[in-house]
């Protein structure tokens, strides 16, 4: 999804983009946007994958057998509706669809954040530093979110909040399977 968002970004005749959303980059029926939608449809179906992967994982982890079936069905379901959250980004642009998009969009967070606060919970594999990262994440975006949405949208930028979530999605997920990983040695 960097790969296509980042030609997308540079093959993008709206200069404008940078000031409303990622999902900007995915409006308009040109070139870089069909990129665009084309990698995040991708990057869904690739989610999807890990997703499965991560699950079988958990597998072999010694736990009760009952906490470690919650564990793999909040992980499960919750990244299985985040890949379906961004193709369903994907394939209903903002432009055309933009209550469906929201949806999508919107929709991809909460679960995450759920997901990312529940697992900790339920699953003895991971440090004291996963978990502050985790509820440090969780805190710096609901702020974020909150002052975006008291400014009416006027600071910060949509951008930047995407951006930074983005960069803490991808942190997060291999900080999980550092985490299982080690703990299954």
């Amino acid at each position: 999804m960097a790969v296509g968002g980042f030609l997308s970004a540079a093959m993008t005749a709206d200069p404008r983009w940078m000031e409303w959303h990622l999902s900007r980059l995915g409006e308009g029926g040109h070139l870089s946007s069909i990129i665009f939608n084309l990698s995040c449809a991708l990057a869904s179906l690739l989610m999807g994958e890990f997703t499965r992967r991560i699950v079988n994982d958990l597998s072999i982890i010694t736990m009760p057998k009952k906490t470690l079936a919650s564990a793999r069905r909040i992980l499960g379901w919750g990244l299985g509706v985040v890949a379906v959250c961004m193709m369903g980004i994907a394939v209903f642009p903002f432009d055309q669809f933009p209550i469906i998009h929201n949806i999508f969009g919107y929709g991809m967070t909460m679960v995450y954040v759920v997901v990312i606060t529940q697992l900790p919970v339920l699953l003895p594999v991971f440090t004291r530093r996963f978990i502050a990262f985790t509820y440090a994440f969780v805190l710096l975006m609901a702020a974020l979110f909150g002052i975006y949405f008291a400014t009416g949208g006027a600071r910060p930028h949509l951008i930047y909040i995407e951006i930074i979530g983005l960069l803490f999605f991808f942190i997060w997920v291999l900080m999980l399977v550092r985490s299982i990983r080690v703990h299954n040695r």
